[in-house]
């Protein structure tokens, strides 16, 4: 998988351990990467439609010629901006879930890859503790 220098007497039982774990590390450094590619696109997202609501509500407040119809008008610009905070909140929830469940894939991978290797001076599929 990964090159490394080829030592003469190494174990390949090993080796395919070594391969095994630098695979799962890899695996997950790109996960890793690309949920934080998703979390950053979803936090560019809310901020850009924050500022749009602060500007309409600011606009709004703007245009308002009573100084009663402003609690009004700050009131009613609350609900979009809640809508949009929910709409993000489970978005995230979502991000994560499926990142978690992406995560646990190879680390189970690698644990029943590792379920074959024995110890030396344990017979074959004898992996319990001595």
């Amino acid at each position: 998988m990964f090159p490394f220098p080829d030592i003469p007497n190494a174990n390949p039982a090993l080796r395919s351990q070594f391969d095994a774990q630098v695979g799962l590390l890899a695996q997950l450094s790109q996960r890793n990467c690309d949920l934080f590619e998703r979390l950053s696109a979803l936090n560019l997202q809310m901020a850009r439609q924050a500022i749009d609501d602060a500007i309409d509500t600011g606009r709004e407040l703007a245009a308002c010629t009573d100084p009663f119809q402003m609690s009004a008008t700050a009131v009613h610009r609350l609900q979009p901006a809640g809508e949009h905070f929910r709409s993000y909140q489970q978005e995230l929830f979502n991000v994560l879930a499926n990142t978690q469940m992406q995560q646990m894939q190879p680390a189970q991978a690698v644990r029943e890859a590792a379920s074959g290797f024995s110890h030396p001076g344990q017979p074959p599929g004898d992996t319990g503790p001595r």
